[in-house]
Order: C-alpha cells, then sequence, then structure tokens
C-alpha cells in the first residue's frame, strides 16, 4: 500500500506466548507484569492479556487488561476490542472499545471504524468515527474523514 495513512492504535499485539512488560499492575503491588498471548489464525481470534507476578489479572500501561483480535480468512485483522479485569469491555484510551476494518478484494484496507460498549458508532480521541481509502490508480490518497 503506498501513501496510506495509518494511525497508531492502542497497541499491536507481540505473538510470543508470554513476554515480560515493565509496566505497573492495578494495585501498584508489583512493577513487573506478564503478558499471555494467542497466535492469530486465518478466520480467527487471538488475544493478549495482562498478568501480575501473582498471576492475577492486572491492566498493561493503557488500562487495559485483555485484547482480542480478529482475522478474516485472509488473514487480514478486521477487528480489535478492549477487555478489563472482569472481562467486560471497555473503552481504550483512544475512546473505543472496538475498532473494525475492511479490505477490498485485492486485500487493500478501504475502511477502519471506531464503536462504543454497545456497538454503537463512536468517534476515537481525534473526533474520527470512520476513515475510508480508495485505491483508484493503484495507490491510496490521504484518507477521508467521516464523523
Amino acid at each position: 500500500m503506498v501513501g496510506a495513512l495509518i494511525l497508531a492504535g492502542c497497541s499491536g499485539p507481540d505473538l510470543s506466548k508470554y513476554t515480560r512488560a515493565d509496566i505497573p499492575n492495578p494495585e501498584g503491588k508489583a512493577k513487573d507484569t506478564f503478558k499471555k498471548s494467542t497466535k492469530p489464525e486465518k478466520g480467527k481470534e487471538a488475544s493478549e492479556s495482562y498478568y501480575d507476578v501473582n498471576g492475577k489479572p492486572a491492566l498493561d500501561k493503557e488500562g487495559v487488561h485483555k485484547r482480542v483480535y480478529t482475522y478474516d480468512e485472509s488473514g487480514n485483522r478486521i477487528a480489535e476490542s478492549y477487555f478489563g479485569l472482569d472481562d467486560k469491555p471497555v473503552l481504550c484510551k483512544f475512546k473505543y472499545h472496538k475498532r473494525t476494518w475492511e479490505y477490498d478484494k485485492n486485500g487493500q484496507k478501504v475502511s477502519e471504524s471506531y464503536w462504543g460498549i454497545n456497538g454503537e458508532p463512536v468517534k476515537n480521541n481525534q473526533g474520527i468515527h470512520e476513515k475510508r481509502w480508495d485505491y483508484a490508480g493503484g495507490e491510496a490518497p490521504p484518507f477521508e474523514e467521516t464523523e
């Protein structure tokens, strides 16, 4: 993809099974937390969640315990959702619970949208609900923001 603008999300997955992360846990009792991740597979979900040194659920540096990533049959990430210590949906620091993507027949990203805890359309921290790309001529121009 040439010219497509991609803004950073809440964070991308680290696909290792366990990773030590130097971030505080919610109680502040230990400096380290551990991340447990599942590997993505086409047409399936993958996740990453955080635990303190005692194995108890913890929050990462962005205040999220668990992220769930959904992939289509082509291996494209089509959704990313955030959950709290109780495994209930939460808003990430960018003010949405779920981010979704759509792709064209060539596997190029054509939209990115943001959703609230109850599945309602929401705006992210930049005031954007949806971004769209058009690949006329083979290159992606700057994205179009919609409210």
